[in-house]
């Protein structure tokens, strides 16, 4: 079959992009494949000490101090304070670490006393445990020259050498883990009023000034109805700016108890009470309530509850300080 002199182009220009994508769907199945024998390899060399899949509960000691987290539903919870939320990627980041355990290299030959290498008394103690109930337990020893330490699972006899950094790992202060609270999203454009309530009972609430109230009686003199471009915010303004920057600055205490309460001036005797009102992103009135205490021991910050939560937090001094000040500006 003769092909039109006119198309002979086209066809061969044809033949040239089958013949390149069929060269290109080659290649990329070779490099496809060449990649997944790479990673098999690298995979094969690794060295663990656990591998353990999904882990379902982890627990370490420094011999004086002991954490032990659950997983439950997809909830982390400490043992010693069930009831208090913690951050899921703060506790399921030590799982996985050490849920996945490598080391730098194994030694089986020439091994002496485990006392050579801290492991007759660990400096620390990983237990980990996957859905499958399975336990590992690692021990951790002595330090290397090179900032390595010397490693084994508990119950058999190689030791290894894990790289340093697992430290950063083996927080000991719940407060660590504990979830920040949830705040809303407050600001001019979406808060009806704030209510003050001061810890002898004293009530004041700032709502959005309308036109009619902000605005004086009209006259016919043009200068009396001239507004500066220097106006002053108003008290309103001022704690809306305020509430719109109201960040929780960490947990101090996820338990605190009543003469701890009193301290911090978080008891009913002594906190002052903010009610906010406002509008959630489906135009629906919400109310947030938060109870501020004294200054923090750490300076520039000031202790806070937030409601339907026991935990103390910290917020900015300075946040707490003009929410405070416009208020009183608004009697």
């Amino acid at each position: 079959m003769k092909i039109n002199q006119k198309l002979r182009p086209f066809v061969i220009l044809g033949i040239v992009f089958v013949v390149l994508l069929a060269a290109y769907i080659g290649l990329k199945a070779y490099n496809t494949k060449v990649a997944e024998e790479e990673t098999a390899s690298s995979e094969a060399e690794t060295i663990y000490l656990t591998k353990q899949g999904t882990t379902k509960k982890v627990s370490y000691t420094n011999g004086t101090k002991t954490m032990t987290f659950s997983l439950r539903d997809d909830t982390w919870m400490e043992a010693s304070a069930t009831s208090t939320e913690l951050s899921s990627s703060s506790v399921s980041s030590i799982a996985s670490y050490f849920g996945k355990l490598t080391a730098t290299r194994k030694l089986t030959t020439n091994l002496e006393e485990l006392s050579a290498y801290g492991l007759d008394d660990p400096a620390y103690k990983v237990s980990v445990t996957n859905k499958k109930v399975k336990t590992q337990t690692i021990l951790i020893g002595n330090a290397l020259a090179d900032g390595s330490y010397y490693a084994m699972l508990e119950g058999e006899s190689a030791i290894y050498v894990i790289a340093t950094g697992f430290e950063s790992y083996l927080t000991f202060d719940l407060n660590s883990f504990v979830a920040s609270p949830t705040i809303p999203t407050m600001s001019s454009d979406n808060v009806n009023s704030i209510e003050q309530v001061k810890a002898d009972g004293t009530t004041t609430k700032l709502k959005e000034e309308t036109e009619s109230s902000s605005t004086s009686s009209s006259t016919s003199s043009s200068t009396e109805t001239t507004t500066s471009s220097t106006e002053e915010s108003t008290p309103y303004e001022t704690a809306t700016t305020a509430l719109a920057s109201l960040v929780s600055y960490g947990s101090v205490n996820y338990q605190p108890s009543a003469s701890e309460l009193t301290t911090y001036g978080l008891d009913k005797a002594h906190r002052t009470t903010y009610t906010v009102n406002y509008l959630d992103d489906n135009e629906t009135e919400k109310s947030f309530t938060f109870y501020v205490g004294t200054t923090s021991s750490t300076e520039g910050y000031q202790y806070v509850q937030f409601t339907d939560s026991v935990v103390v937090y910290q917020i900015s001094e300075s946040t707490a300080t003009s929410l405070a000040e416009a208020i009183t500006a608004s009697k």
